[in-house]
């Protein structure tokens, strides 16, 4: 049996319900203006001939694209005195909607530009339903290519996608592409589809260019397409309602084998509507007035780089070619215990109840404070030195109060086996908590970490870092200095309310060189600096660069506690 009639087979397993639910966690649209931006950036304006071009949309949603589209293209062939016929329209224009009211919408807007257009309404009628397709892009066959590609992919997290979908794509996509966020087989596809020389313009939220998810896709999109420009809108209107996401425009274009481009990128982070407009129309018409930087090319393996500040990046590359990772230089980064069901597990130390043996000190993110960590709760521990589950009838105190919560944490999936109720998630490690460790909140507009030498058990809001070769004093002086901070304005993804994720992904890309290759003087310094001021200059020496990389970066005066 054929590929595509194995696939079609299964598409018609999927039930209205699995269409309702993925369009429910996906229904965004883009608005009118920033549509009409994106069209005119890639091209498909009434000034350029339009006749013989092709331009897709792989998610239609209610046709804010395809309608001006269809607008462009007639007013187009207008100018140029060219027929306006089924025949010449045919072709142009291709787009697929699975949910059918957005379809419906979709062919309606789309009819009505036809009709204005000169066309009979049975015509228009016709040429709507041919152009926006009852179908599923991800596993449409026989498309052929385009001239252009644009449009707003689905952006949902891959785990939420429903069951009966993420079966039928595993049929029609790589493995690679099967991960993160629905929008990367929608890039991988459109990118297929594209003629060489053909352009595709997407507003999608940018975190597919710095997450572990996209290493497959970046790699796949470095070979095929180059990168024309990357404008963040992460503060701007660019939907028709709040998401959150932090979406960017990114314009790629398909490879010629013939030609030699520059593999430079036009990227800007415009703060208004109007900075925004001025982009579109230096893409569109060559304009100079735009605050558009040149960057090095975002797409690759290794995630992307996205700074205003051209001085700032080609600094961080310099260091990453020059000194080893943080790991590399003898540090361990480790996420902190998951719970399962913290109400169950998390008391006031004030709780006499529970036997003493079981209470470990216990810190969230809540409790980094001026690099002090300030908590008092406890742990109940319930796994022993050897990491075994401890006998809970040993200790009455604590089985009792666990017992008021053992319904909800039988309920969970980490519990394989009944008797087992009562254990968390992960194992907790005696020795981490002991251990001097730096511990860094997981999420934070701007770091927050603390250097703590007592016992302390970190919950899975907190990521820690301990050294057997640096001393941890000299590790923390260098992070709070700025460090930590440019890398992660450099690779954090953005999450709502302009918070920076500071998640184990980003901290092994953390530079640090080796503890014994450090000049004395520095060594001393880092370890116990005179001011802020000595200790931003021993890290510029450190890194060979200037203090005001980190400065902006750096933490006021703070104190490991």
């Amino acid at each position: 049996m054929s590929t595509p009639r194995r696939l079609a087979e299964h598409s018609c397993r999927i039930v209205p319900s699995s269409v309702l639910k993925l369009h429910e966690a996906c229904r965004v649209y883009t608005r009118t203006e920033l549509a009409a931006g994106l069209l005119d950036a890639v091209g498909w304006r009434e000034d350029r001939a339009l006749e013989g071009q092709r331009l897709l949309e792989p998610a239609a949603g209610n046709g804010v694209f395809l309608r001006l589209a269809a607008e462009r293209l007639i007013g187009s062939l207008r100018r140029r005195n060219r027929p306006i016929t089924m025949r010449v329209l045919e072709g142009a224009v291709t787009g697929y909607e699975i949910y059918s009211e957005a379809r419906h919408e979709a062919r309606l807007a789309v009819s009505e530009v036809l009709l204005a257009g000169g066309l009979t309404t049975s015509s228009a009628s016709q040429l709507a339903a041919r152009w926006v397709r009852d179908g599923d892009f991800l596993t449409a066959t026989d498309l052929g290519t385009f001239t252009h590609v644009v449009g707003n992919p689905p952006y949902v997290r891959w785990s939420k996608v429903p069951e009966a979908f993420r079966q039928l794509y595993s049929r029609s996509v790589p493995e690679a592409m099967q991960k993160g966020d629905l929008c990367v087989p929608f890039f991988y596809r459109s990118v297929g589809h594209l003629e060489p020389g053909g352009t595709l313009a997407f507003v999608c939220s940018d975190r597919w260019l710095r997450a572990e998810y996209g290493i497959g896709l970046r790699a796949y999109l470095g070979s095929n397409v180059r990168t024309v420009a990357h404008i963040e809108i992460h503060d701007l209107p660019a939907f028709d309602r709040d998401v959150h996401a932090y979406a960017a425009v990114t314009i790629l274009e398909r490879r010629d084998d013939s030609a030699r481009g520059s593999t430079r990128t036009l990227f800007a982070q415009p703060t208004s509507v109007a900075e925004l407009d001025r982009c579109f129309r230096r893409l569109a018409y060559g304009s100079d007035k735009s605050a558009m930087l040149t960057v090095e090319e975002p797409l690759g393996g290794r995630p992307a780089i996205m700074l205003r500040n051209r001085t700032k990046v080609q600094a961080l590359r310099k260091v990453e070619a020059e000194m080893p990772t943080i790991e590399e230089s003898g540090c361990s980064i480790r996420v902190g215990a998951a719970l399962g069901y913290t109400p169950a597990f998390v008391v006031e130390q004030c709780n006499s109840t529970i036997e003493r043996a079981l209470l470990l000190p216990y810190a969230t993110s809540r409790d980094v404070r001026n690099g002090h960590v300030c908590s008092t709760r406890c742990l109940i521990d319930v796994f022993d030195e050897r990491g075994e589950l401890i006998d809970l009838g040993r200790y009455p105190g604590a089985r009792e109060y666990l017992l008021q919560f053992k319904a909800r944490l039988l309920r969970r999936s980490c519990v394989r086996r009944p008797e087992q109720w009562y254990r968390t998630i992960d194992k907790i490690s005696h020795k981490l908590a002991a251990s001097p460790k730096i511990l860094i909140c997981g999420i934070a507009k701007a770091p927050r970490i603390a250097l703590v030498t007592r016992v302390v058990q970190p919950g899975n809001s907190l990521y820690s870092i301990t050294s057997l070769d640096w001393p941890l004093a000299a590790v923390f002086n260098v992070l709070s200095s700025g460090v930590l901070g440019l890398f992660a304005d450099a690779y954090s993804c953005r999450v709502n309310g302009a918070f920076l994720r500071f998640h184990g992904v980003v901290l092994k890309k953390l530079r640090l060189p080796m503890w014994m290759s450090v000049p004395g003087e520095i060594q001393q310094c880092l370890t116990v600096p005179d001011s802020r001021s000595a200790l931003l200059e021993a890290v510029a020496q450190l890194y060979g660069t200037s203090k005001a990389l980190f400065d902006e970066y750096s933490a006021p005066e703070i104190s490991a506690g």
